[in-house]
């Protein structure tokens, strides 16, 4: 009798186990625990950082309500600015770097200008010419130049009304983390302020820094499930300067060092069709040649938007977030690579309808198209 009940509590421990690992799920699904990080696709955002309320915003929902509603990686840009108290501090905007101060983009601007009335723009533009050195000269005696600072602190973030300390985005992080415990983050952080320490210590004061993982770059990633088993559940890559210090912060991936991207800026929907306007790679050319040897720890980010002067526009993302597109171009990308596209950026997620998230789940075949998944190991 003794080992009846033995064997009665054993099978029962097993079952246990079984059905604990039946419900597990991570982002969203199962069968994704047992794949490593970079061998599963995320939607994700570009500049993520942006929303309605800004004039050049790609995002309609702040990041908050776009990790709830599904996104898992997103980009933003990280600039200097002035808090409420006057002090420099980091924040997400779509800033401005003091070099459009004395070099402003006017071929660009000029293109946008209604062919008709380019002729009177440009002459106009031209008559201005004279000005330009001395107000070039009060610029750079105001604020100075991007390797020394003037009169007055610049405001990189001026222009844009979604602004906000970079502390503030990375608390909703935290909350969405904490409230969700099976989900997996990534967070690039495109970065204008070249200081790790000050980046750093914003992410210990949003008490963030537990979940973030360390990926050592001579080793493979780790499922998700242990990722969420450690609670090392949020990535950071960081789009930065070469030169900065990266080793004393282990956990601030330079990106290139670990992954590889296709090219972003595309004019039309041809051009993200055209394998010859969008070949690979673009940057991180070495994790791209590398991509298939070693620990196979490279990561495939796919930036998949049209490029406008400022911000982005429903209309293109209306356009080039449909499922056919989405769907042509990943299987296209994952063919070409041998490599599943991972992060895969897009402006206005939700237009036209929520189809990213479809074509995501297509790719990581937790979702088939044609009965079949999109993209096979």
């Amino acid at each position: 009798m003794k080992y009846v009940r033995m064997l009665y509590v054993l099978a029962l421990g097993a079952i246990t186990q079984v059905q604990a690992e039946h419900h597990l799920k991570c982002n969203g699904h199962a069968s994704l625990c047992s794949r490593r990080y970079n061998e599963v696709a995320y939607p994700a955002t570009h500049n993520g950082q942006s929303h309605e309320q800004s004039d050049v915003h790609n995002q309609d929902l702040d990041l908050r309500e776009q990790l709830k509603r599904g996104i898992r990686a997103t980009k933003v840009h990280v600039w200097y600015d002035c808090n409420e108290q006057g002090e420099q501090v980091p924040f997400v905007c779509h800033g401005i770097d003091k070099a459009v101060l004395y070099n402003p983009p006017i071929e660009e601007a000029l293109e946008s200008v209604p062919f008709l009335f380019r002729p009177f723009a440009r002459t106009v533009v031209e008559k201005a010419e004279p000005l330009k050195e001395i107000i070039t000269d009060a610029l750079k005696h105001a604020y100075g130049t991007d390797n020394a600072g003037g009169a007055i602190p610049f405001k990189h973030c001026i222009l844009d009304p979604a602004r906000r300390p970079l502390c503030a985005l990375l608390s909703q992080v935290k909350d969405f983390l904490d409230k969700n415990k099976d989900e997996v983050v990534t967070l690039i952080l495109e970065d204008h302020t070249r200081n790790l320490e000050r980046i750093s210590h914003d992410f210990s004061s949003c008490d963030l820094t537990p979940y973030v993982h360390t990926q050592d770059k001579t080793k493979a990633w780790p499922t998700l499930q242990e990722m969420i088993e450690n609670n090392k559940r949020l990535v950071v890559f960081f789009h930065g300067d070469d030169d900065l210090p990266y080793d004393n912060y282990a956990w601030m991936h330079p990106i290139w060092s670990y992954a590889w991207d296709t090219h972003w800026k595309f004019k039309s929907l041809n051009d993200l069709k055209n394998a010859k306007t969008d070949a690979l790679p673009n940057r991180g050319k070495e994790s791209h040649a590398r991509r298939k040897e070693g620990a196979r720890n490279k990561v495939f980010i796919v930036h998949h938007f049209l490029t406008d002067l400022v911000g982005g526009s429903k209309s293109h993302a209306s356009k080039v977030n449909r499922k056919a597109v989405l769907r042509q171009r990943l299987l296209r990308l994952a063919k070409e690579a041998h490599h599943i596209p991972n992060i895969v950026q897009v402006d206005f997620f939700q237009y036209p309808n929520n189809d990213i998230f479809d074509v995501i789940d297509e790719l990581n075949g937790t979702g088939c198209y044609e009965g079949k998944p999109l993209y096979k190991f």
